[in-house]
């Protein structure tokens, strides 16, 4: 049996914690951090400014902890948002950005009756600690810049076949791989945990939230909810072809599939709506 590795993660850069847990604790190459406040390392108070200066500080408090284990805020991989108001969710997006720019980590997003100290929102975190290779990284097709700007594709994908003659049965094809590439959900549609949503040679459609991209890039639910389907602007890696087309101002959109599970029971509030 493989030895378990159990190391307990603090700093003096971060608040303490203020209950019985850790900052962090590492299992092997796995990082979890303890849901962090926007709290002043230094004076355990909340920081004045509202949603956005806690997030902005909560979010600096996750950055020292992932220091101290070794790792940056690129070896995260999911993070938790506890919100007092969900209304804050655009405030939190426009900071959460500052910190995470590409590649970003999975999340959900909850609205919660009361935080601790009175905070108007949490973050915990889960990282991976090591040297990042994504090995599924997302693909973004190539286009030239004329077919963007009329919106099809700079390539089309021809199919050809061959056909003996003399009427031999062995030419007849039961299935086309391509017949069943599709979209196979609906917006606001329920589906169970592993359901298939997308079979698609490329990215017609992109995984959002609680959606699992897999090799041959299909996507599965990752969890049971209900199906939604958004228009959103493409943030592309700093190696795709579309990268210095996006950062001079322009604006790609594609469509994202995202299943939200049900409201959670207590004081825990599903976002519903994004």
């Amino acid at each position: 049996m493989s030895q378990i590795i159990r190391k307990i993660i603090r700093t003096s850069k971060a608040p303490a914690a203020i209950g019985p847990y850790n900052q962090a604790v590492q299992v092997n190459n796995t990082l979890y951090l303890s849901g962090c406040l926007g709290m002043d390392p230094t004076t355990g108070a909340l920081v004045s400014g509202g949603i956005e200066a806690e997030a902005r500080q909560a979010l600096k408090n996750i950055g020292s902890i992932l220091e101290e284990a070794g790792v940056s805020y690129n070896n995260v991989v999911k993070t938790t948002v506890l919100l007092a108001d969900i209304q804050d969710f655009t405030v939190l997006n426009n900071v959460y950005q500052e910190f995470f720019k590409s590649n970003f980590p999975a999340r959900s997003t909850y609205q919660v009756a009361n935080l601790p100290r009175g905070g108007r929102v949490e973050i915990e975190a889960i990282a991976v600690v090591g040297e990042m290779n994504s090995l599924l990284k997302l693909p973004t097709i190539g286009l030239l810049s004329q077919s963007i700007k009329n919106n099809i594709p700079a390539f089309m994908p021809v199919r050809t076949k061959k056909v003996k003659t003399g009427g031999s049965a062995t030419n007849r094809r039961r299935t086309t791989p391509g017949k069943f590439r599709r979209l196979y959900v609906q917006d606001g549609e329920w589906v169970e945990e592993d359901h298939l949503l997308v079979r698609q040679l490329g990215l017609q459609f992109y995984p959002g939230e609680n959606v699992i991209f897999c090799e041959n890039h299909s996507l599965k639910a990752r969890f049971a909810g209900h199906v939604l389907i958004t228009l959103e602007k493409l943030s592309p890696y700093p190696d795709s072809p579309l990268y210095d087309y996006v950062s001079a101002g322009n604006t790609v959109e594609r469509k994202f599939v995202h299943v939200l599970p049900p409201t959670r029971k207590g004081n825990y509030k599903l976002v519903e709506t994004i």
